[in-house]
């Protein structure tokens, strides 16, 4: 999913803003930081910011979401959303660091 797409999603409110940093964090290795608004430039560092920088911390956090799952296999597991989240935050932190 690119960029254009997830902020169009929250544009039409079929997701949330919450919904929207953690789609984007999730898709990082696509995500276009410079066609990002400006705002939202500043709301995904932030949100990367306040992820967690240790093992330990990313092993205490939880995801919760509402899901309507449809498709072959099961959802995925809280360590499976973990895993994700985790690389693309770590994606994400190097990419902000490249830009200071």
């Amino acid at each position: 999913m690119n960029t254009t797409k997830i902020l169009e999603l929250f544009g039409c409110g079929a997701i949330t803003e919450q919904e929207t940093l953690n789609k984007l964090i999730d898709h990082a290795t696509t995500v276009d930081l410079d066609s990002l608004p400006q705002e939202w430039y500043n709301k995904l560092k932030a949100h990367v910011d306040s992820k967690p920088t240790t093992d330990e911390g990313w092993e205490r956090m939880r995801t919760f979401y509402m899901t309507g799952w449809v498709g072959p296999g099961s959802p995925p597991s809280q360590e499976e959303l973990r895993v994700k989240s985790k690389a693309g935050t770590e994606f994400l932190r190097k990419e902000f660091t490249m830009r200071k």
